[in-house]
């Protein structure tokens, strides 16, 4: 571990690792330079390189594809039965390790094989064909090395494509009147490619993944062509005459299969023909051949008894010309042609479906429903959406796959369920339960109603009505009712919307407008939603198919089966969706850019003065004001030394000062190149001695390493220092006496390298730039941004942003005072972005009554009434500017950072803790506690420095949902939530500083985050990654003296630098995860929380069994209310009793502590809120007084759109049940021992379902509706109830305030792993793990409190 100070306070984690950052400006053009940019058309170059660009790489694709086709073929695998027996012994047993690791081996020599192939076919390319190229490889390299562009020139440059055209395909000419070829002039510029070409490179590894050309035709292809050899044999035996196949392919049956004709598939045209033989072929002239699979489901027909397999097609080799490359749509021509695509497209796939799930719900009986599934996705939407008692319909399916594999478990948060379903599991479930209500009631029929639309009679088995409910869904997308504005009934759905949308894009005069976008959006919008309920049954992983599952005819049917649908779909339905969408919902204005190279390839790629004239690139400044001037190509010496009198003439008058960057960039390689090169050896003369030690690299930790030898180089470089011109710049007060370098001679490297950088500033005439200027050698440009430059050129108030004192701090004094902490560093770019032509720009105008600005509609161009243009900025030519640059410079990286933390919180009393939840009702809540569990303080960050935020965050994201659903112009809530976003983790990170705390946040999973991600109010991941950032770089801005933490040059860093959420675990630095479950749902007073889910009613016996296992259930006359009690134990199987004991897990606290059992809850003050969807029995809406119970404490408290809250005074619900006429004759009193006449006597099912919803309903601790004010805790067990009076003001509160708790817990551990371990060192992030046991113990026994 790298040695580092000890940590007494959070003042002490500074300067801990180095940063990068990149700092954005405007560049704004001085004196001559506009002038300049045009005359040599800068602009205008470099877009041509970018044209040249996106033309080449069409080209460069296809010389992969044309390689890869020379590459394989006639290419022949050795030994291929190997793999095919090694393939075999796996499939005969899967879960052997050995079978595995024989198969994974000779995978793994197959695709070493393949590539073989590869870079056989490069070296006889460099070697022979382009010989003359002079190439710099051998390898596959050839193929992304800068001669690249040769190969690409000697093939295609004769292709009237290989030139660059205008939109009228008139080719574009040079200064010198030829035509423009798009291979020439890339040296220097080649890294344009570098992205492109990187995922080329992925084509030709041998690792097995997916995007590799190897894993394709061995992990894959061979894999399927094996299984067919398997499955052929069984089809032999029932099929014996395949003359016509033979007759009209040409092939032998027995040819193919064989094992050696795999050989003839690893190109495209070998799968397509190997394919066709397989699935049959359709001749231009329409006539059709058959294929096997074709003959199979012939002989399937006729044998209903004989399930015959089908075989398997090949998938389509990568960068075929089959594999398309789908390109954004560019214009309205390109998109009436996508839109003609789109509608065939459409209309194959919905076919394809309609047929298969005709069938397959009339003859479900012929299909093996233990080979047909559904995604745990899907089963998701399912249940949600079709199903009434979630509960139960989940339980069902569950307790039928757990019996099949005991390892599928559940957790506190419900069933895990694997990945996929099968219909037999789900249709075992169902019918286990023959004669329950699973479905919504909107399905079900009422006689008595006549506009019903139900269908179910309830006479139907339960899975036939499975197979209905979906049947009637799959249709409704076809075709279905909604109700206008004025509420009159119009027809909807694909087959309405595909007829309008058909008579669209057969118009004539084809054009974008509202009313097209309509069209457009309500047909593609249908399609989308067909494709969505299919993806049910896809069996897939990462949109690639999963082959490990055995498939039903309903999957692989060669006329009708699912992956007929499948193959493509999702480019052909999802990603030309997007493109349309995206396409009519662009903005008004242009973001195109490109980058700016002024003729050099390097250009400001760095700015050490040696590199100057290379680079072009130098920084200036006067009057406060920065400036960047670049060299025009030819008038690169500038600013060398022989100038440096000229620059001088004219000081007197007026001056700019210029930058002078030194950079001794790698001791490591810089003393070798310098000391010990040709022109070193003569210039340094070093003795025999030290060069021997230097060639035998004894100074290296080895077998010849020698300390002595290593001090006697050090030395040796050290004299360098003192001699060499370039390195008298630099003042080595950090390097030592080699007799103090005694481990490596790295440590020496490093006390270089901390005085190797140094930055300063000379005068230079004003009147020279002003002549370079002027005579073109000189563009010069402003640094421009809004705290520089101002307009009245008065200084701006208020702090200023942290890019600018980024930038200010590079040469301020303090910097170089405390060796250059913040560093510049090369690699800048410039871009240049072309304005929007303002016809296109939409205008505001200002609401004084709203005090908004708003979209102005009608004519544009009439300004009388205020107007002005909406997103001025695009309006006008600009120029970017990116720097990087180095925080922290030469503290390097830090190893297991969170480990420095942990040493420094253990057992450290001082600290608190911040909880913040995420709320239902807040953006996010927080709560200060100290360790024992005291509040400090709590808040809603609904409102920010006194900005309403969650009012106008939901506005913003109704109106984008609301234009989303329209496809029209989006407006943008990113800046919205950038500054929210901004302005909370600056609150967060000055509250952590202040009270001392570490910040805990929920462990949502990461596809929470993302999906709420999706939700415009919902910006939680962004937050987290925003926190990570600006605690890993923690400036107080108001912070003068460099010497304390939390100036600009002694930053806080209190998290780890943030890679991915992934790779984070449950901590970074002082930012800790714990376990979301229950934390807005556990009492703060006495830890209870909903511990007993068994009060749902399914029928009266199971009822019964679940009230005789109570401890009591009685009427208090005193409190007027009803006590329960119960053991927990009582209501657990035996198997969670064992899986509970043999849990076992490291660091676990309070292990000796035994959890509570005994639980005494009442009804006192017991009022509950719930909403119910309206299709339901309990969601049917009622006057006061027209229920039964209306009047004895079950109220209808609001309406909403897709039902009701009710409002449920517990006691008087319960009273009002057992006072009713029924109960009443039965001689129950509930003022007595009631509870064994509610087991005994005979109750109907009406009366158990409602006692069951009241006893449910009592366990609830947080009552919280939505799209309502109700939020807030109420505890059966002590009595707790939030709001005004109490410290707990409301639900989202109480869950900042028990995350924090649980951060007491992390703390604990912390402390508990040292004490154990005696350090840290071995601690990782499972050992903060917080289950659900370690918190009912610490929420009910340990930290058990008043508040």
């Amino acid at each position: 571990m790298k040695n580092i100070k000890q940590f007494k306070s959070f003042e002490d984690f500074t300067n801990l690792y180095e940063l990068s950052k990149t700092l954005r400006f405007e560049l704004k053009p001085a004196g001559n330079t506009q002038k300049m940019l045009n005359d040599n058309d800068v602009f205008g170059k470099d877009k041509i390189i970018k044209e040249k660009y996106q033309e080449t790489k069409p080209f460069i694709d296809r010389l992969h594809r044309e390689f890869v086709n020379e590459s394989l073929e006639g290419a022949i695998l050795t030994d291929i039965n190997k793999y095919s027996n090694a393939l075999s012994g796996w499939k005969n047993n899967k879960k052997d390790k050995e079978t595995q690791k024989t198969l994974k081996k000779e995978e793994e020599k197959f695709r070493k094989e393949v590539v073989g192939f590869f870079d056989k076919t490069a070296t006889n390319w460099a070697e022979k064909k382009y010989s003359d190229l002079g190439l710099k490889n051998k390898d596959i390299g050839i193929l992304f090395e800068e001669g690249v562009f040769d190969i690409l020139k000697k093939r295609y440059g004769n292709e009237k494509e290989s030139f660059l055209m205008d939109e009228k395909e008139v080719f574009l000419k040079d200064e010198k009147g030829e035509k423009i070829s798009i291979f020439d002039e890339w040296k220097g510029f080649a890294g344009y490619f570098t992205k492109f070409q990187q995922t080329r490179k992925n084509f030709y590894t041998d690792d097995g993944a997916e995007t590799a050309i190897a894993t394709r035709i061995i992990d894959q292809n061979l894999k399927r062509f094996c299984d067919n050899l398997e499955d052929f044999k069984k089809i032999k035996n029932k099929i014996s005459d395949f003359s016509e196949i033979e007759r009209k392919f040409g092939k032998s049956i027995n040819e193919v299969f064989s094992l050696d004709f795999y050989n003839k598939c690893l190109l495209q045209n070998g799968i397509d023909s190997y394919n066709e033989i397989l699935g049959g072929k359709t001749l231009d002239n329409g006539e059709k051949l058959r294929g096997i699979n074709e003959l199979v489901n012939e002989f399937r027909q006729k044998n209903k008894s004989e399930k015959l397999p089908f075989l398997k097609l090949l998938d389509k080799q990568i960068l075929s010309e089959k594999e398309k490359f789908i390109i954004g749509i560019e214009n309205d021509e390109k998109l009436l042609e996508k839109l003609k695509e789109f509608l065939k497209i459409a209309e194959e796939k919905t076919g394809i479906l309609r047929h298969l799930f005709s069938d397959f719900i009339s003859k479900s009986a012929n299909y093996d429903l233990s080979k047909i599934y559904i995604s745990k996705e899907a089963l998701n939407t399912i249940t949600y959406k079709w199903v009434s008692d979630v509960r139960k319909f989940e339980e069902s399916i569950f307790e039928i796959i757990n019996k099949k594999d005991p390892k599928i478990g559940k957790d506190e948060n419900g069933y895990k369920f694997p990945n996929f379903i099968t219909l037999q599991h789900i249709k075992d479930g169902l019918e286990k339960d023959q004669g329950e209500k699973f479905w919504k009631e909107k399905y079900y029929k009422n006689e008595e109603n006549k506009k019903d639309k139900g269908f179910l009679t309830g006479k139907e088995t339960i899975f036939e009505q499975f197979l209905c409910i979906f049947e009637f869904e799959f249709n409704s997308l076809f075709e279905f009712e909604i109700t206008d504005e004025k509420g009159k009934i119009l027809k909807a759905g694909y087959n309405v919307y595909k007829n309008v949308f058909e008579t669209l894009i057969k118009q004539k005069n084809f054009s974008v407008n509202p009313q097209t976008k309509i069209v457009i959006k309500n047909f593609a919008d249908n399609v989308l939603w067909i494709y969505q309920m299919a993806k049910y049954f896809a069996v897939e992983k990462k949109r690639s198919w999963n082959d490990e599952y055995e498939l039903d005819d309903f999957y692989t049917n060669p006329e009708y089966g699912y992956k007929k649908f499948y193959e493509n779909t999702y480019d052909e339905i999802v990603k030309v969706y997007n493109d349309l969408r995206n396409y009519l919902t662009k903005k008004p204005f242009s973001e195109e850019k490109w980058k700016l190279n002024f003729e050099n390839p390097t250009l400001a790629n760095g700015f050490d003065k040696n590199k100057e004239s290379d680079n072009s690139a130098v920084i200036l400044k006067k009057d406060g004001k920065y400036y960047l001037g670049l060299m025009r190509k030819g008038n690169n010496k500038i600013f060398s030394d022989k100038n440096l009198v000229l620059t001088k003439s004219g000081l007197e008058d007026r001056k700019y000062e210029k930058m002078v960057y030194k950079l001794f960039s790698d001791p490591k390689k810089d003393f070798p190149h310098v000391c010990f090169s040709a022109k070193g050896l003569d210039f340094f003369k070093p003795s025999e001695e030290i060069v021997k030690i230097y060639k035998n690299e004894e100074f290296k930790k080895g077998e010849s390493f020698s300390i002595k030898n290593m001090q006697k180089l050090i030395q040796f470089y050290s004299d360098c220092l003192v001699k060499y011109e370039g390195w008298k710049y630099y003042e080595f007060t950090n390097v030592k006496k080699p007799e103090n370098y005694i481990e490596n001679i790295g440590e020496f490297y490093h006390d270089v390298s901390q005085n190797g950088y140094k930055i300063s500033f000379y005068d230079i005439s004003e009147s020279y730039i002003d002549q370079k200027n002027q005579s073109g050698e000189l563009y010069l440009f402003e640094i421009h941004n809004k705290d520089w430059n101002l307009k009245d050129g008065k200084d701006k108030k208020g702090a200023k942003n942290l890019h600018t004192l980024y930038f200010e701090n590079l040469f301020s004094e303090e910097n170089a005072l405390n060796n250059f902490p913040i560093k510049l560093n090369g690699q800048a770019e410039l871009f240049f972005r072309p304005k929007t032509n303002n016809e296109k720009l939409e205008y505001k105008i200002w609401d004084a009554k709203e005090k908004v600005w708003k979209k102005k509609i009608g004519n544009k161009d009439n300004k009388t009434d205020g107007s002005v243009i909406d997103h001025k900025r695009y309006s006008e030519d600009k120029i970017f500017f990116h720097c990087p640059i180095t925080l922290n410079r030469e503290t390097g990286s830090i190893f297991r950072f969170n480990n420095y933390v942990n040493n420094f919180l253990a057992e450290n009393k001082d600290i608190n803790i911040i909880g913040i939840d995420r709320g239902e009702k807040h953006l996010a809540y927080y709560s200060v506690i100290d360790q024992g569990g005291k509040k400090i303080k709590s808040g809603s960050f609904n409102t920010v420095k006194g900005i309403e935020y969650a009012s106008k965050l939901e506005k913003k994201a109704n109106e984008r949902e609301s234009a989303r659903r329209d496809w029209q112009e989006i407006e943008g809530i990113k800046n919205m939530k950038k500054g929210y976003i901004s302005q909370i983790v600056r609150e967060l990170a000055d509250l952590a500083i202040k009270h001392n705390a570490i910040i805990v946040l929920e462990d949502l999973n990461m596809r929470f985050k993302q999906i709420r991600g999706g939700i415009e109010k919902s910006i939680y991941q962004q937050l987290e990654k925003a926190l990570i950032d600006k605690l890993s770089f923690l400036v107080n801005k108001g912070e003068k003296d460099s010497k304390k933490a939390g100036h600009l040059l002694r930053a806080f860093q209190l998290c780890a630098p943030f890679e991915s959420f992934k790779n984070m675990g449950k901590q970074t630095g002082i930012l800790f995860y714990a376990q979301a479950s229950y934390t807005s749902k556990t009492c703060p007073q006495c830890g209870f929380r909903k511990n007993n889910n068994k009060f749902y009613f399914e029928n009266i016996e199971k009822a019964k069994d679940v009230l005789r296992k109570l401890k009591s259930f009685e009427y208090d006359s005193k409190n007027q209310c009803f006590n329960l009690s119960y053991s927990l134990n009582d209501f657990m199987s035996k198997e969670e009793i064992e899986r509970n004991k043999n849990k076992k897990r490291g660091n676990v606290l309070f292990s000796k502590i035994i959890k509570k059992d005994l639980f005494k809850i009442n009804t006192k003050n017991a009022v509950r809120y719930k909403w119910h969807d309206k299709n339901t029995e309990w969601g049917k809406g009622f006057a006061f007084g027209e229920s039964e119970y209306a009047e004895n404490g079950e109220k209808e408290e609001k309406n909403t759109k897709r039902g009701i809250v009710k409002k449920y005074d517990l006691t008087q619900c319960l009273i009002g049940l057992f006072e009713s006429e029924n109960v009443k004759k039965s001689g129950l009193d509930y003022k007595q021992n009631f509870l064994e006449n509610l087991i005994s006597e005979k109750f109907d099912s009406k009366f158990y379902g409602k006692l069951f919803v009241y006893l449910n309903l009592i366990f609830e601790i947080r009552n919280s509706v939505s799209g309502t004010d109700i939020d807030y805790i109420s505890c059966p067990e002590c009595g707790f109830l939030s709001g005004e009076s109490s410290d707990i003001k409301n639900g989202d509160d109480n869950g900042a305030y028990n995350i924090a708790r649980k951060g007491i817990i992390v703390l604990e551990k912390i402390n508990q792993f040292k004490k154990e371990n005696g350090n840290l060192d071995k601690m990782w992030w499972s050992d903060l793990f917080i289950d659900i046991e370690e918190w009912d113990k610490f929420s009910q026994i340990v930290n058990i409190k008043k508040i």
